[in-house]
């Protein structure tokens, strides 16, 4: 039993060799557990990583702790020398041989332009003095046509009227400046009596007649007292008057028979007025009968009647079966 109970009741020291695996010494887990269980020694020499001399954190910090050099080198983007600065900017900041430079430009500028405007200034005087050297030459040959003019005048004063020989320069010339005056009246009235000339003259190509001194015009067509009226006013006359017997004779011998004119004769207020405003006051040819005193018949007319001298009658001023004749007295400044 021994033997059997054997297996069971080892000896201690044969578990221990057999439990090795399970119980080892504490040399042996120790030494494997070293991973752990280190020496403050090598634990320092190990964690070097962390704890450092000051000269390798230094070392391997020197992207932070730079020296004063090596920062002045890297950052000399921003701490530059006046000079480098001087270039860069060279925009801004010039040097004082540029300066000189644009300074002697600018100098020449304004010398060319005081120049030039110098040069300006002596044409213009020079042209100023050859325009009043012509005129000083024109103006003296006007004095001296106008002493000529004065000499001829004055002599023809003296051949005018003798009584201005001899008297002074003044009273010859203010004899000179009327004949003058008075000459310039006598061209204004030629012009415009070669004007009425004309006039006169175109008017008897159209069928106007003269006597006594006028022109006399009858109609062509038949029209109203007012119609007549206006017409004459266009032609630079007015609706014929009658004045004395050869008048009133002509008037009859320019119509035909049962042949009637306007005459410029109508009533106003009761009173038998010509067109011109004056009353009637001289002879009258009212026909036998005549004036009506109908109402409405306030115009006159004229025919060719016997006997002669007595074929003025009254007819309604509205009727337009009536020719008219027109008188055209001459200008009184021709007369």
């Amino acid at each position: 039993m021994k033997e059997e109970d054997g297996a069971k009741n080892e000896s201690p020291k044969k578990k221990q060799e057999e439990g090795g695996g399970k119980s080892e010494s504490h040399k042996t887990k120790k030494e494997e557990g070293g991973g752990k269980s280190e020496s403050p020694k090598t634990k320092k020499e190990e964690g070097g990583g962390k704890k450092e001399s000051p000269e390798v954190k230094q070392q391997e910090g020197g992207g932070k702790k730079e020296s004063p050099d090596v920062k002045q080198q890297e950052g000399g983007g921003k701490n530059e020398s006046p000079k480098t600065k001087q270039e860069e900017g060279g925009v801004q900041i010039e040097s004082p041989e540029v300066k000189e430079q644009e300074g002697r430009g600018s100098k020449l500028a304004k010398s060319i332009a005081i120049h030039s405007c110098g040069f300006l200034t002596t044409m213009i005087l020079f042209t100023g003095a050859i325009v009043m050297i012509i005129l000083y030459v024109t103006e003296l040959e006007n004095l001296e046509n106008r002493h000529r003019g004065a000499k001829r005048i004055q002599a023809f004063i003296g051949c005018y009227n003798d009584s201005f020989q001899g008297v002074n320069a003044t009273e010859q010339f203010g004899e000179a400046k009327r004949l003058l005056e008075y000459l310039n009246q006598l061209i204004t009235r030629n012009a415009e009596l070669k004007k009425s000339i004309n006039d006169v003259t175109g008017k008897q190509s159209k069928g106007w007649k003269p006597f006594g001194g006028n022109l006399y015009f009858l109609s062509e067509r038949e029209g109203s007292f007012e119609a007549a009226l206006k017409d004459c006013e266009n032609q630079g006359s007015f609706l014929t008057d009658v004045r004395n017997d050869l008048e009133e004779e002509f008037l009859e011998s320019l119509l035909k028979t049962n042949v009637f004119s306007w005459l410029g004769l109508r009533k106003i207020d009761r009173v038998w007025t010509w067109v011109n405003g004056e009353k009637v006051s001289g002879p009258t040819y009212w026909a036998e009968g005549q004036p009506m005193r109908r109402e409405g018949y306030e115009c006159a007319n004229v025919g060719k009647c016997t006997p002669k001298k007595s074929c003025w009658n009254t007819y309604r001023c509205t009727k337009s079966d009536l020719l008219w004749t027109c008188k055209l007295t001459p200008d009184p400044r021709w007369i």
